[in-house]
Protein backbone atom coordinates (compact mmCIF):
# COMPACT_ATOMS: atom_id res chain seq x y z
CA UNK A 1 0.00 0.00 0.00
CA UNK A 2 2.87 2.35 0.84
CA UNK A 3 4.58 1.82 -2.50
CA UNK A 4 1.30 2.39 -4.31
CA UNK A 5 1.06 5.73 -2.53
CA UNK A 6 4.61 6.51 -3.71
CA UNK A 7 3.62 5.75 -7.31
CA UNK A 8 0.53 7.95 -6.96
CA UNK A 9 2.73 10.71 -5.54
CA UNK A 10 5.13 10.35 -8.46
CA UNK A 11 2.22 10.74 -10.88
CA UNK A 12 0.95 13.87 -9.11
CA UNK A 13 4.38 15.45 -8.48
CA UNK A 14 7.82 13.99 -9.24
CA UNK A 15 9.35 15.67 -6.18
CA UNK A 16 6.80 14.08 -3.86
CA UNK A 17 7.27 10.69 -5.48
CA UNK A 18 11.04 10.79 -5.01
CA UNK A 19 10.57 11.83 -1.41
CA UNK A 20 8.16 8.99 -0.71
CA UNK A 21 10.45 6.35 -2.22
CA UNK A 22 13.42 7.75 -0.28
CA UNK A 23 11.55 7.34 3.00
CA UNK A 24 10.56 3.74 2.28
CA UNK A 25 13.85 2.41 0.92
CA UNK A 26 15.80 3.75 3.91
CA UNK A 27 13.42 2.44 6.57
CA UNK A 28 15.86 -0.34 7.52
CA UNK A 29 18.39 2.24 8.73
CA UNK A 30 16.40 3.16 11.82
CA UNK A 31 16.50 1.56 15.22
CA UNK A 32 14.36 -1.39 16.17
CA UNK A 33 13.19 -1.88 19.72
CA UNK A 34 10.53 -3.74 21.62
CA UNK A 35 7.04 -2.26 21.21
CA UNK A 36 6.22 0.42 23.74
CA UNK A 37 3.20 2.43 24.73
CA UNK A 38 4.64 5.69 23.39
CA UNK A 39 1.87 6.93 21.14
CA UNK A 40 2.92 10.50 20.41
CA UNK A 41 3.51 11.16 16.71
CA UNK A 42 5.31 14.52 16.68
CA UNK A 43 5.54 15.11 12.93
CA UNK A 44 1.95 14.06 12.29
CA UNK A 45 0.76 16.16 15.24
CA UNK A 46 2.65 19.19 13.93
CA UNK A 47 1.06 18.87 10.49
CA UNK A 48 -2.45 18.30 11.85
CA UNK A 49 -2.15 21.37 14.06
CA UNK A 50 -1.00 23.40 11.06
CA UNK A 51 -3.92 22.14 8.99
CA UNK A 52 -6.38 23.02 11.76
CA UNK A 53 -4.95 26.54 12.08
CA UNK A 54 -4.86 27.09 8.34
CA UNK A 55 -8.46 26.04 7.83
CA UNK A 56 -9.43 29.03 9.97
CA UNK A 57 -6.86 31.28 8.29
CA UNK A 58 -8.12 30.48 4.81
CA UNK A 59 -11.50 31.90 5.83
CA UNK A 60 -9.78 35.02 7.18
CA UNK A 61 -7.88 35.53 3.92
CA UNK A 62 -11.18 35.22 2.08
CA UNK A 63 -12.82 37.71 4.43
CA UNK A 64 -10.07 40.34 4.47
CA UNK A 65 -8.32 39.95 1.12
CA UNK A 66 -10.71 38.12 -1.21
CA UNK A 67 -10.93 34.92 -3.22
CA UNK A 68 -7.56 35.18 -4.94
CA UNK A 69 -5.69 35.28 -1.63
CA UNK A 70 -7.77 32.42 -0.23
CA UNK A 71 -7.05 30.26 -3.30
CA UNK A 72 -3.28 30.84 -3.05
CA UNK A 73 -3.37 30.05 0.66
CA UNK A 74 -5.31 26.85 -0.02
CA UNK A 75 -2.37 25.53 -2.05
CA UNK A 76 -0.16 25.23 1.02
CA UNK A 77 -2.99 23.38 2.78
CA UNK A 78 -3.13 20.90 -0.10
CA UNK A 79 0.54 20.03 0.39
CA UNK A 80 0.09 19.75 4.14
CA UNK A 81 -2.51 17.03 3.55
CA UNK A 82 -0.30 15.31 0.97
CA UNK A 83 2.61 15.26 3.43
CA UNK A 84 0.66 13.45 6.16
CA UNK A 85 1.62 9.91 5.03
CA UNK A 86 5.28 10.99 4.91
CA UNK A 87 4.96 12.37 8.44
CA UNK A 88 3.55 9.06 9.66
CA UNK A 89 6.52 7.19 8.16
CA UNK A 90 8.97 9.49 9.95
CA UNK A 91 7.11 9.10 13.23
CA UNK A 92 7.10 5.31 12.89
CA UNK A 93 10.85 5.34 12.29
CA UNK A 94 11.40 7.63 15.28
CA UNK A 95 9.31 5.55 17.69
CA UNK A 96 12.11 3.27 19.02
CA UNK A 97 14.17 6.34 19.90
CA UNK A 98 11.22 8.21 21.41
CA UNK A 99 10.35 5.13 23.49
CA UNK A 100 13.88 5.17 24.89
CA UNK A 101 13.76 8.89 25.73
CA UNK A 102 15.65 10.25 22.70
CA UNK A 103 13.36 13.10 21.65
CA UNK A 104 14.25 13.20 17.97
CA UNK A 105 11.59 14.92 15.82
CA UNK A 106 9.69 15.91 18.97
CA UNK A 107 12.20 18.66 19.77
CA UNK A 108 12.88 19.44 16.11
CA UNK A 109 9.51 21.03 15.41
CA UNK A 110 8.48 24.36 16.90
CA UNK A 111 4.96 24.71 18.25
CA UNK A 112 2.27 25.81 15.80
CA UNK A 113 0.93 27.81 18.75
CA UNK A 114 3.84 30.23 18.23
CA UNK A 115 2.46 31.32 14.84
CA UNK A 116 1.85 35.09 14.79
CA UNK A 117 -1.71 36.32 15.10
CA UNK A 118 -3.48 36.91 11.80
CA UNK A 119 -3.48 40.50 10.58
CA UNK A 120 -5.98 41.84 8.07
CA UNK A 121 -3.87 44.95 7.56
CA UNK A 122 -1.89 45.51 4.39
CA UNK A 123 1.82 46.08 4.94
CA UNK A 124 3.60 47.62 1.96
CA UNK A 125 7.39 47.78 2.46
CA UNK A 126 9.60 50.52 1.11
CA UNK A 127 11.22 48.18 -1.40
CA UNK A 128 10.41 44.71 -2.62
CA UNK A 129 12.88 42.05 -3.68
CA UNK A 130 11.70 39.36 -6.06
CA UNK A 131 11.38 35.81 -4.71
CA UNK A 132 13.99 33.22 -5.68
CA UNK A 133 13.39 31.76 -9.13
CA UNK A 134 13.26 28.07 -9.96
CA UNK A 135 16.92 27.84 -10.96
CA UNK A 136 18.07 29.63 -7.78
CA UNK A 137 16.22 27.13 -5.61
CA UNK A 138 17.41 24.14 -7.61
CA UNK A 139 21.04 25.24 -7.23
CA UNK A 140 20.53 25.90 -3.52
CA UNK A 141 19.06 22.45 -2.97
CA UNK A 142 21.93 20.80 -4.85
CA UNK A 143 24.55 22.71 -2.83
CA UNK A 144 22.87 21.84 0.45
CA UNK A 145 22.58 18.17 -0.46
CA UNK A 146 26.25 18.14 -1.44
CA UNK A 147 27.26 19.76 1.84
CA UNK A 148 25.15 17.22 3.75
CA UNK A 149 26.91 14.40 1.92
CA UNK A 150 30.30 16.00 2.61
CA UNK A 151 29.52 16.24 6.32
CA UNK A 152 28.50 12.57 6.30
CA UNK A 153 31.70 11.57 4.48
CA UNK A 154 33.75 13.47 7.05
CA UNK A 155 31.82 11.87 9.93
CA UNK A 156 30.92 15.37 11.09
CA UNK A 157 28.02 14.75 13.45
CA UNK A 158 27.68 18.52 13.94
CA UNK A 159 27.02 19.12 10.21
CA UNK A 160 29.31 22.14 10.24
CA UNK A 161 29.41 22.73 6.49
CA UNK A 162 25.66 22.35 6.00
CA UNK A 163 24.75 24.59 8.93
CA UNK A 164 27.13 27.29 7.71
CA UNK A 165 25.56 27.25 4.25
CA UNK A 166 22.06 27.33 5.76
CA UNK A 167 22.98 30.27 8.01
CA UNK A 168 24.36 32.27 5.08
CA UNK A 169 21.26 31.69 2.95
CA UNK A 170 18.84 32.50 5.78
CA UNK A 171 20.77 35.71 6.49
CA UNK A 172 20.38 36.64 2.82
CA UNK A 173 16.64 35.92 2.90
CA UNK A 174 16.18 37.90 6.11
CA UNK A 175 17.26 41.02 4.24
CA UNK A 176 13.96 40.77 2.32
CA UNK A 177 11.49 39.52 4.97
CA UNK A 178 8.35 40.06 2.86
CA UNK A 179 9.19 37.37 0.28
CA UNK A 180 10.47 33.76 0.23
CA UNK A 181 8.68 33.12 3.53
CA UNK A 182 7.97 29.41 3.05
CA UNK A 183 11.41 28.76 1.62
CA UNK A 184 13.00 30.50 4.59
CA UNK A 185 10.80 28.58 7.04
CA UNK A 186 11.87 25.21 5.61
CA UNK A 187 15.54 26.21 5.65
CA UNK A 188 15.25 27.34 9.27
CA UNK A 189 13.50 24.09 10.17
CA UNK A 190 16.28 22.09 8.51
CA UNK A 191 18.97 23.96 10.42
CA UNK A 192 17.07 23.75 13.71
CA UNK A 193 16.83 19.96 13.43
CA UNK A 194 20.47 19.49 12.43
CA UNK A 195 21.68 21.47 15.45
CA UNK A 196 20.18 18.70 17.64
CA UNK A 197 21.57 15.78 15.62
CA UNK A 198 24.80 15.26 17.57
CA UNK A 199 23.01 15.21 20.92
CA UNK A 200 20.53 12.57 19.74
CA UNK A 201 23.34 10.49 18.22
CA UNK A 202 25.39 10.39 21.42
CA UNK A 203 22.37 9.59 23.58
CA UNK A 204 21.08 6.82 21.32
CA UNK A 205 24.46 5.05 21.28
CA UNK A 206 24.73 5.37 25.06
CA UNK A 207 21.36 3.61 25.33
CA UNK A 208 22.52 0.76 23.12
CA UNK A 209 20.41 1.80 20.12
CA UNK A 210 21.43 2.43 16.55
CA UNK A 211 22.55 5.95 15.74
CA UNK A 212 19.86 8.56 15.15
CA UNK A 213 21.98 10.22 12.46
CA UNK A 214 20.27 8.46 9.50
CA UNK A 215 16.90 9.73 10.72
CA UNK A 216 18.22 13.26 11.34
CA UNK A 217 19.66 13.28 7.82
CA UNK A 218 16.44 11.92 6.38
CA UNK A 219 14.42 14.61 8.16
CA UNK A 220 16.73 17.26 6.67
CA UNK A 221 16.45 15.73 3.20
CA UNK A 222 12.66 15.75 3.41
CA UNK A 223 12.81 19.51 3.95
CA UNK A 224 15.33 20.04 1.16
CA UNK A 225 13.31 17.92 -1.26
CA UNK A 226 10.25 20.08 -0.52
CA UNK A 227 12.10 23.36 -1.12
CA UNK A 228 11.10 23.60 -4.78
CA UNK A 229 7.42 23.21 -3.86
CA UNK A 230 7.62 25.84 -1.12
CA UNK A 231 9.49 28.27 -3.38
CA UNK A 232 6.86 27.81 -6.08
CA UNK A 233 4.16 28.72 -3.55
CA UNK A 234 6.23 31.78 -2.56
CA UNK A 235 6.28 32.88 -6.20
CA UNK A 236 2.50 32.45 -6.44
CA UNK A 237 2.14 34.61 -3.31
CA UNK A 238 4.40 37.37 -4.63
CA UNK A 239 1.73 39.38 -6.53
CA UNK A 240 -0.39 39.44 -3.36
CA UNK A 241 2.60 40.38 -1.19
CA UNK A 242 3.33 43.30 -3.53
CA UNK A 243 -0.17 44.52 -2.70
CA UNK A 244 0.73 44.45 1.00
CA UNK A 245 -0.97 41.15 1.87
CA UNK A 246 1.34 39.34 4.35
CA UNK A 247 0.34 35.90 3.10
CA UNK A 248 2.56 33.01 4.28
CA UNK A 249 4.90 35.40 6.11
CA UNK A 250 2.49 35.71 9.04
CA UNK A 251 1.41 32.09 8.85
CA UNK A 252 4.47 30.15 10.07
CA UNK A 253 5.93 30.07 13.59
CA UNK A 254 9.33 31.72 14.13
CA UNK A 255 12.28 29.37 14.43
CA UNK A 256 15.28 30.40 16.52
CA UNK A 257 18.05 29.18 14.27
Amino acid sequence: MGLLYCLWSMFKNVTLGILCIMLFVTSSEVAHASPCLYDEKPTTKHLLEAIHLNQARKKLYQQYFGTKAAKVFAKVMFYEHVMLPFARILDWQAKPFLCAGVEILKNDLVSIGMTPNFSGQRIIPGRFERPDDREDVKNLRVHLQQSLEADQANNDIHFTKTLKLLSLKIKELNAAPHVNCLERHFLESTGFALTHAATYHVKSLALGLKSTLPLSIKFAKVHLQALSIMARLDRKAYPLQKEGIPIFCQDVPPIAF
